[in-house]
């Protein structure tokens, strides 16, 4: 295996333009170390030789194990490297949550029942456009939905003789019949617009050319093929608690918190024990000579050497 050049990273009184303007915020529970900011991750493993861990599921393959994101989970030994040296900042998660006001709660309620409003509204509109469509393509087809009391308003009875399909269709062969569908698919369109006008203005219209053939009708201010039909839930998960009113870190973030005040306050500890520094010392010489280390209890083994990226 070859052996990396010696590694010596600048100290913070050094950083250049480029660099970030404050230390890399560290978030600390129970005693666990984690970086929430996928910047700092950057910053850590490309400035720093810093790798730590990934431990979060991902939102889109939440049914998986074989891929990670954010929190990034940082080694004992990773956290008193970077704090030795300056390049962090410590903040302790379990004194930066005060108990939230009824004026926080009442503004946090109102903007999740915003949301739940958005959404109907937006499905409203979704369901509008998804009927509108399968009408458009029955009369093109020469079919006609089976239409309600309120949309027929007053159109005579489906004719004698008429085919009715399983999807509750109905083909007419008579010039009656034609008229009365036309009369009624107005009678609907123009219900559905009032309707949808009454909840939510419409969205403008797309620039790009309808996918529906030229004779498809259109609504009282929109094409049905511009408007969407399928609307996800909007499920808001907050992803920093840095947004939320009753967080505060409380701490002067362009200070970088140091070992010894880390100590002082509670907030790092480690190492504490004769073995835990021998391993510390360990894990320093092997980062100063340019290593990338990893945890190696998968092995086995305390340490995990890369002489380049890990990839």
């Amino acid at each position: 295996m070859s052996v990396p050049e010696p590694f010596a990273p600048p100290p913070v009184s050094v950083w250049g333009p480029s660099s970030p303007p404050r230390p890399i915020t560290i978030s600390v529970a129970n005693g666990k170390a984690y970086v929430w900011d996928a910047g700092a991750v950057l910053e850590l493993r490309s400035r720093y030789h810093i790798v730590g861990a990934l431990v979060g599921t991902l939102p889109r393959m939440p049914l998986q194990n074989t891929f990670y994101g954010l929190p990034l989970s940082l080694m004992p030994e990773e956290v008193t490297l970077l704090l030795e040296r300056g390049y962090v900042h410590l903040v302790d998660e379990g004194l930066s949550y005060h108990a939230p006001s009824a004026e926080d709660m009442k503004k946090w309620d109102d903007s999740r029942a915003e949301e739940a409003r958005e959404y109907a509204r937006a499905k409203k509109i979704a369901a509008d456009a998804l009927r509108e469509q399968k009408i458009a393509a029955a009369k093109m087809n020469g079919l006609g939905p089976r239409l309600g009391p309120r949309a027929q308003d007053g159109a005579s009875a489906e004719p004698e003789g008429a085919a009715v399909g399983d999807a509750g269709l109905v083909a007419g062969t008579s010039e009656t019949a034609k008229r009365n569908l036309d009369e009624g698919l107005t009678s609907f369109f123009d219900d559905s617009g009032a309707a949808e006008d009454s909840v939510v203005s419409e969205p403008p219209a797309s620039s790009s050319p309808s996918p529906l053939p030229s004779t498809a009708p259109q609504s009282t201010s929109t094409s049905v093929a511009s408007r969407p039909t399928h609307v996800p839930f909007p499920v808001s998960t907050p992803t920093s608690s840095t947004s939320l009113p009753w967080y505060n870190e409380g701490v002067d973030e362009l200070v970088p918190t140091t070992l010894d005040d880390a100590r002082a306050k509670g907030i790092w500890t480690w190492p504490r024990t004769q073995s835990e520094q021998l391993r510390y010392k360990v894990f320093r010489g092997l980062w100063e000579r340019g290593y990338y280390i990893t945890s190696g209890s998968k092995f086995g083994g305390d340490y995990l050497m890369y002489p380049g990226e890990v990839s």
